[in-house]
Parts: C-alpha cells; sequence; structure tokens
C-alpha cells in the first residue's frame, strides 16, 4: 500500500489570527488600510497546537478513512484530518505526529464578482506574492482577466500561505497554512508508521 503523503500548500509571516465569523470579502476590506500580516491562526485553530486541543473546539467530520494496515498505522502514529464547520466557515485541520501542520479555512464570496479583483485586494492587503497564477475554467494558466474563473497567491516563509479564489460555480475563498514543520513531522509520523508495521510481521 503507498504512503499518504501530505500535500504541501501554504503559509508565510503568520501572526494575525482570523475571525471564523469575517468573511473573504470583509477581511479584504478590513486588511486594506495597511498592509497586513499574513493570517497564522484560524480561531482557536493554531498550527502546532495538539490534535486533543484541536478536536475539543468543536464537532467535526474525519476525513481520514483507516480502511488498510497501513493507514492504520499512520492513523495510530498520529496524522488526521477533519473537518469543522464554525461561525459559517469550513476549516479543515491536517496533523501528523499529532500536531497541527496545516490549516484550511473556506469562505463564500458574492456570486458574480470578478477572480482578479478580488485577487488584486489580497495583493493590496498582504503585499506582493511569491507567486500568483490565474487559470480559466479547463484549469489553463492565463494572463486574460476576462477569462480567469480561478487565482492561487502563493506567499513563502518559515511558514507558507497559499489563497486560492474560486469563482462560478463554488464562489469561494480559501486560505491554507501549512507549518514549517510539517515535513519534519511528517517524516517523524512515517517512521513511527514503519515501526509498526514492521512489529506487526
Amino acid at each position: 500500500m503507498a504512503e499518504r503523503r501530505h500535500r504541501p500548500g501554504a503559509a508565510a509571516r503568520p501572526a494575525a489570527t482570523v475571525s471564523l465569523a469575517t468573511t473573504a470579502a470583509g477581511l479584504l476590506l478590513a486588511l486594506g488600510a495597511t498592509a497586513a500580516e499574513l493570517p497564522g491562526a484560524f480561531g482557536a485553530f493554531t498550527l502546532g497546537m495538539s490534535w486533543e486541543d484541536a478536536s475539543a473546539v468543536g464537532t467535526h467530520t474525519e476525513l481520514t478513512h483507516a480502511t488498510s494496515d497501513w493507514e492504520r498505522h499512520v492513523h495510530a502514529c498520529g496524522y488526521r484530518s477533519a473537518r469543522f464547520e464554525i461561525d459559517g466557515t469550513t476549516v479543515v485541520v491536517t496533523t501528523q505526529d499529532f500536531q497541527v501542520t496545516e490549516l484550511s479555512q473556506t469562505t463564500a464570496i458574492r456570486p458574480g464578482r470578478s477572480v482578479q479583483q478580488v485577487a488584486q485586494e489580497v495583493i493590496n492587503a498582504y503585499g506582493k506574492p511569491t507567486q500568483a497564477t490565474l487559470r480559466d475554467d479547463l484549469g489553463a494558466v492565463t494572463v486574460d482577466t476576462a477569462r480567469a474563473s480561478h487565482a492561487l497567491i502563493e506567499y513563502a516563509g518559515s511558514n507558507r500561505v497559499s489563497i486560492a479564489i474560486s469563482a462560478e460555480p463554488l464562489w469561494q475563498y480559501r486560505v491554507n497554512l501549512v507549518a514549517g514543520e510539517a515535513r519534519r513531522l511528517e517524516n517523524r509520523t512515517i517512521r513511527c508508521a514503519r515501526e509498526r508495521e514492521k512489529e506487526a510481521g
């Protein structure tokens, strides 16, 4: 069975905490007046917190299903992925070695908004990104803002932040945070799972 790999994704100059009740549009308006720090937490959820503390935040749905021997070993060694619905937003929490290494928050944006306009507001708020990409409905990179239906804005740093903006039919704004320690903790989880697999014969 192939080993489950952690999906790299996002987070940089983390410090600001984003209220779970704040919509994407409201967040941008609130931060647009000054150069804002990139988010490093969503409400009670923070990178580096324990799975025990994260799971106590609220009712959640487990997204990991330990159906194979390898998946059961990885699960026993601290890999989790769970979805929380709080204050009208969706937060997905991922852990390695029982520590939160990735957070993803999704909120709705007003239907009909221009992806390029929202992307520009993000850049105005947070500053020049490491990378920004516009894509059309087919997923192809485009420089034609009229055709753009998706945007991905990425900031690199000690942690990584990526902001994905999607137009029709999703009309959503997703911020993904990945801890700088994510890869090290993932490797620790895999080593633990291999030891369990070896012991199980």
